[in-house]
C-alpha cells in the first residue's frame, strides 16, 4: 500500500493483513484526565474502540492532525459512540482533550510490521522485539 505524506513523498505502508499486534490497552481517562499529543512511533496503525459513550463524559475530544500534500494543517476533534471505532495512520499526531467530568474509556490497538507481541509485553521496542524473536527462535 503506497500513500504519500505530508511532503509530497511516496511512503509504504503494509497492507494491514500482515501486521502484529504491538499492544493492547484499556484507558481509562477520570475527570480532567486528558492524553496530550503524540505519535505511536514505531507502530504502523492505531485502532480506538470507543467502550463508553459520550454521553458519560464531558470534554475528552480525541483529536488528530493529519500530514497534509498541501501544507495546510489542519485538526480533526471526534467523539465516537460507544463501540465506533477509530483507525489511523500511528504516525500522525493525535492526543485527547481534557476530561471534565465523568469517565471517558477506549480499548486501544496498536499495529506493526512484525508478529505479534507475546502475552504480558508492553509496547516494545522493535530492537527488543527483533533480539528476543531472534534468540528464542535458536533455542
Amino acid at each position: 500500500n503506497i500513500t504519500h505524506d505530508g511532503f509530497g513523498n511516496a511512503v509504504h505502508y503494509p497492507n494491514p493483513y500482515h501486521t502484529g499486534l504491538r499492544t493492547s490497552e484499556h484507558l481509562s481517562y477520570a475527570r480532567w484526565g486528558s492524553l496530550g499529543e503524540h505519535v505511536d512511533s514505531e507502530s504502523v496503525y492505531t485502532v480506538l474502540i470507543a467502550m463508553a459513550d459520550p454521553t458519560e463524559y464531558e470534554g475528552g475530544e480525541f483529536y488528530i492532525k493529519p500530514k497534509s500534500l498541501f501544507g495546510n494543517d489542519f485538526t480533526i476533534s471526534l467523539r465516537p459512540g460507544r463501540l465506533s471505532a477509530i483507525v489511523f495512520i500511528s504516525e500522525e499526531a493525535h492526543g485527547v482533550g481534557s476530561i471534565m467530568s465523568g469517565r471517558r474509556e477506549m480499548f486501544t490497538n496498536e499495529l506493526w510490521a512484525y508478529d505479534d507481541v507475546g502475552l504480558g509485553v508492553l509496547r516494545p521496542r522493535i530492537s527488543d522485539h527483533l533480539e528476543r524473536t531472534s534468540s528464542s527462535s535458536k533455542q
